[in-house]
């Protein structure tokens, strides 16, 4: 019996380059054996390529060095497309792993691509990913929805503001500390915690150089409780997940570099806050559209109150990523959760 092919889709042109390549070699290594993988690279600046190499190379960063096994590949309509010397190879493709994070690639950029092409993927369609990319329009949806989430203020690209413009209305809405955020990253990347007017400046510059918009909320005191959710039509929700980060907040060097964040599963919350918890995190799963796979975050206050902070369409799937690590928690193991995540991308589009 001929063996289904999958794609695997690493790297872009995010912020987020080198945690999608740390995501990519441990799903590679953990699919099952009834698919032939075809690794597919996309460097920093954005060339295509189906890496022929070790999978070690990929994770390592080094892939794109290895020039005797990267051929130029893009997607067409049902296939793949992979050009070897003067000849082009075409491959059919039964579903793609979108390992990506971030801009160019859980922005729904890749999977309107895979939808014009009709073929078959794991995770959200490209409305979901381009909404669920924004974090203002998010917030409109959860709104929308009933859940708590933090007061905001918003700023649009290109809108003028001063230092004390903005301390002004921080001080008439709800005071500091606060987070200011690009509108569209991940992985923490652009945030920054201001206790003053005089942090707010530098933290509203470093939030631009990473998106036009910029939401500026206000600190809730309280856990940081996250749930996975797999599946399509009828989603599950895992164990809540609980983070202790290293620093002030849960930033990207915390998250990746200095290993110095503790991490929980369950999460230290009451039962009947972890049920609401979860209950949320379904609610804003399919008000939001999403297919496949999510993690959702949250805020939980010493006194249970629960605050909606953000929904990642494909969150980190680092051996030990939360995603993966709160499901493995209820009996699967790292290739069940690959293995189901295939079936579902499958199914959905098949």
């Amino acid at each position: 019996m001929p063996k289904l092919t999958m794609c695997c889709l690493f790297g872009g042109m995010s912020p987020e380059h080198e945690i999608s390549l740390l995501s990519a070699g441990a799903i590679i290594a953990n699919t099952p054996t009834e698919y032939e993988v075809l690794p597919i690279g996309i460097t920093r600046t954005g060339e295509w390529f189906l890496y022929t190499g070790a999978t070690e190379n990929i994770s390592a960063d080094t892939w794109h060095k290895d020039t005797a096994n990267c051929h130029h590949a893009f997607f067409a309509p049902k296939k793949l497309c992979v050009q070897q010397g003067e000849q082009m190879e075409f491959r059919h493709v039964d579903v793609v792993f979108p390992a990506m994070h971030g801009a160019y690639g859980e922005d729904g950029r890749i999977a309107g691509m895979l939808e014009a092409y009709g073929i078959p993927f794991v995770g959200s369609g490209c409305a979901a990913g381009v909404v669920c990319m924004d974090k203002a329009r998010t917030k409109l949806i959860v709104a929308q929805a009933g859940i708590p989430q933090a007061d905001y203020i918003q700023l649009e690209e290109g809108e003028p503001w001063t230092a004390g413009e903005l301390d002004r209305r921080i001080a008439a809405s709800f005071g500091y500390p606060v987070f200011v955020k690009p509108a569209s990253t991940g992985s923490s990347v652009g945030v920054s915690k201001a206790k003053s007017r005089d942090d707010l400046a530098a933290a509203v510059e470093n939030a631009t150089i990473h998106g036009g918009r910029v939401l500026i909320e206000r600190a809730i005191v309280g856990r940081e409780i996250e749930v996975s959710v797999l599946g399509n039509a009828s989603p599950v929700a895992s164990v809540c997940g609980e983070i202790k980060p290293g620093a002030e907040f849960y930033c990207y060097d915390n998250k990746y570099n200095d290993d110095t964040a503790t991490y929980y599963i369950p999460a230290d919350i009451s039962p009947k806050c972890a049920d609401k918890v979860r209950e949320y995190a379904l609610i804003i799963f399919a008000k939001l559209g999403c297919r496949g796979l999510a993690r959702v975050d949250f805020f939980v206050t010493p006194d249970e109150e629960i605050y909606f902070n953000e929904i990642n369409t494909m969150p980190g799937f680092t051996p030990i990523s939360m995603y993966p690590k709160m499901l493995m928690h209820q009996g699967m193991s790292y290739g069940d959760v690959v293995t189901k995540l295939l079936e579902l991308g499958r199914d959905e589009r098949g």
